[in-house]
């Protein structure tokens, strides 16, 4: 489409009868054009994550939104923003997720706009399950990307490559959602390094879990 636009228009540029208004015409048409891709990509993006996590979204509305990376002023933090806020029911406590996993959850919430803390920042606490039903406790740490075993009472030993998934508890993310891998197990076993899901922190499309309350319509 871009295209045939281009080319219709470049005899005017050619024959040297454009104007300064037929340029800026051009210019408009593409940036025009490149927004509508974005729009369309982004809302493609989105449905396909509301595809992804549905089947584990029993008690939960799927609300989808934009993320943006941002600095916190402090380094003990890791936060980002969303592009949707109280208007779209997001308050504080909701989890949220990407196509990889755990992403972190939403602190604070506006018009327009929520505050979510990454799950790599030192304050992110969730319970999790590893793949044979064990289960403690995890947190962020102050490294991008890795988390660190809170607590955990039995077995007291990881195994390399382990994976970690939410168990459900606490109504924050449902049962099944991937948090991260033990790439480092050590001894003691609080200090085994876990690495959460890759895109954590990037600019990216991701879900906010909506808990239904009970009598609300799906």
């Amino acid at each position: 489409m871009l295209t045939f636009v281009a080319y219709g228009l470049d005899p005017l540029f050619r024959s040297g009868r454009h104007t300064s208004m037929e340029k800026r015409y051009v210019d408009q048409v593409v940036q025009d054009f490149e927004i509508q891709k974005t729009e369309s990509y982004a809302a493609l993006t989105r449905q396909q994550l509301i595809d992804r996590w549905l089947p584990l979204a029993n008690n939960y509305e799927l609300v989808p939104a934009s993320l943006t990376p941002v600095t916190d002023r402090s380094p003990t933090r890791s936060s980002a923003l969303l592009d949707r806020g109280v208007e779209s029911g997001l308050r504080s406590g909701l989890g949220v997720v990407s196509e990889s996993g755990v992403v972190g959850r939403i602190v604070e919430s506006g018009d327009g706009w929520s505050r979510l803390q990454l799950a790599d920042d030192a304050g992110f606490v969730t319970p999790f399950v590893d793949e044979d039903g064990s289960r403690g406790i995890l947190s962020g740490s102050l490294s991008p990307q890795v988390a660190r075993l809170k607590m955990r009472l039995d077995p007291m030993t990881f195994s390399l490559n382990e994976r970690l998934f939410t168990d459900g508890s606490g109504g924050i993310f449902p049962a099944g959602v991937y948090l991260g891998a033990v790439v480092e197990p050590r001894t003691p076993i609080q200090s085994s390094k876990i690495i959460l899901p890759l895109t954590l922190g990037l600019a990216q499309e991701v879900i906010v879990f909506l808990p239904i309350r009970t009598g609300s319509p799906r």
